[in-house]
């Protein structure tokens, strides 16, 4: 009966490392963001359309964040019926801007209850005109906004390929600088060899650098439990990093989790779990009206299980399965791509020809 009970326990928790099942998700058509002028009244406009594909009813919201402010500037909840015409989501001029010229970027999140996630990109753009009597028309514009997660940038200058081809065959680029010149010297930043995103500013001397300070706390639990057939190890460690003056957000919060569970069924049968569980707080970054890093919230899993069956002293089979999740938290802009899930299984054969004792 404890053998029976034993076999049990084993078994559930392989069971509860592997994931679980996947519902399928709503599903929606949403069209490309259009790219229009607003009236001279400011009137709202039809920024894109959602429509309905499932068999069933949905509830769709959509946020409209405002990505200088760092807020949510607008929330609006829909219920569109099966079958219904595709619905128009209106825009707005979100903020009023006064410079010639000024553009301010959001991003629309739609989701739904049953898991759908999307984003558009868009830009307000201000364009000032006089008419006859030198009278200011405002114009506002909404832009297309392609954003690019995983982008590259240099400065503008000669490509590293013509220059030192064995350093690289991409396209990145240096700029030359000349230290002895006084004062600030401005480049050209570069995106994707082809869309000028800023300047950078060198300072004779070096980088212009700002000085903080990382204060790091950890704290560590250890469970160690020997048994006669059996061996659990649990480990605990939350981190909690504080940074001086950073922008925005001044804390990040990393979980460590790590289970390990050995039993020995025979003298040649024993089977192995092993869990490393990873929750990071990672807040979003932005330096003036940059964004460094975007939201990555994030739980990472590695789940392994090993069969192991020694046929002789010198001849063993491993028989493992492994399991990778990494589960974006909904407000991240990862989530669009969707969550990674990994799982990979194998067979292992180990002989030892000789021994050294």
């Amino acid at each position: 009966m404890k053998k029976l009970l034993s076999l049990s326990l084993v078994f559930g928790l392989l069971i509860s490392a592997l994931p679980g099942a996947v519902l399928a998700a709503d599903t929606l058509k949403v069209s490309r963001a259009e790219e229009f002028r607003f009236p001279q009244d400011n009137a709202p406009q039809t920024a894109f359309t959602v429509e309905n594909t499932n068999d069933y009813d949905v509830q769709v919201k959509i946020e409209v964040f405002d990505q200088l402010e760092r807020i949510t500037v607008q929330s609006m909840t829909y219920t569109i019926l099966k079958g219904d015409a595709p619905l128009p989501v209106p825009a707005q001029i979100y903020q009023n801007l006064t410079k010639n010229g000024e553009v301010r970027t959001y991003r629309y999140k739609i989701t739904t209850p049953g898991g759908f996630v999307k984003y558009i990109h868009v830009a307000q753009k201000l364009t000032i005109e006089k008419d006859n009597n030198n009278v200011e028309i405002f114009h506002y514009d909404q832009l297309r906004n392609t954003y690019y997660p995983n982008n590259t940038v240099s400065s503008f200058g000669p490509h590293f390929r013509d220059v030192t081809p064995e350093l690289t065959d991409l396209w990145y680029m240096f700029t030359p600088i000349d230290l002895s010149i006084q004062g600030r010297q401005t480049f050209e930043l570069v995106a994707s060899n082809i869309y000028q995103v800023g300047d950078p500013t060198e300072k004779a001397g070096g980088l212009s650098k700002k000085d903080s300070l990382r204060i790091i706390e950890e704290l560590e639990l250890l469970v160690a439990l020997n048994m006669e057939r059996a061996y659990l190890g649990l480990r605990y460690r939350p981190s909690f990093i504080w940074y001086e003056d950073r922008d925005n957000d001044d804390t990040e919060l990393l979980h460590d989790l790590d289970f390990n569970f050995t039993y020995n069924f025979t003298p040649v049968l024993a089977l192995s779990l092993s869990d490393n569980l990873r929750a990071s707080e990672l807040p979003e970054l932005h330096d003036e009206n940059y964004v460094v890093r975007e939201l990555d919230d994030n739980i990472y899993n590695s789940a392994i299980a090993t069969l192991t069956y020694a046929i002789r002293p010198e001849t063993r089979i491993d028989i493992s399965g492994r399991v990778i999740t990494m589960v974006y938290d909904s407000d991240s802009p990862a989530k669009e791509n969707g969550d990674y899930y990994s799982l990979v299984g194998g067979l292992t054969l180990r002989q030892q020809l000789a021994s050294l004792t």
